[in-house]
This record gives C-alpha cells, structure tokens and sequence, in this order.
C-alpha cells in the first residue's frame, strides 16, 4: 500500500521492514506531496496499525528514481 501511495504521489524512495519490527520510509518529492504522505500514514492505512511516526526533513538528494520495497 505504501509503494501504491507513494506512486499514485509521484514520490521517489523506498520503504523495508526492520529487524526490529517496524516499517522505514524513505521518500523524497513536492513538500506537499510528502506532507500528504505523512498524513495518510497516520491514518492507518490498510491493515497497519501505526503506534508512532518519527520524522525527519531534509533536502532531497536525488538518488531515487522511483520507488522500491526493499
């Protein structure tokens, strides 16, 4: 469902699942786009069940040419 999103977005980026259990998101695009982004995780897409976010901005580096599950 992520990739789905983040396509439909026009994001680029990656997301994988942690030895830890939790998902790691890495996106980059438009601010409002990844804004978007953030807000439809917080709903708890799908059958996630999300207990917390953290976030961090930066500048994109543009070393995604799309986007992968990895």
């Amino acid at each position: 469902m992520v990739k789905m999103k983040c396509l439909d977005l026009k994001l680029t980026g990656q997301v994988k699942n942690t030895s830890e259990g939790s998902v790691f998101i890495e996106v980059e695009g438009d601010q409002d786009k990844l804004e978007d982004m953030v807000e439809w995780i917080n709903k708890n897409p799908g059958f996630s069940k999300v207990t917390s976010i953290e976030d961090h901005w930066s500048d994109a580096t543009g070393k995604f040419d799309d986007f992968s599950i990895t």
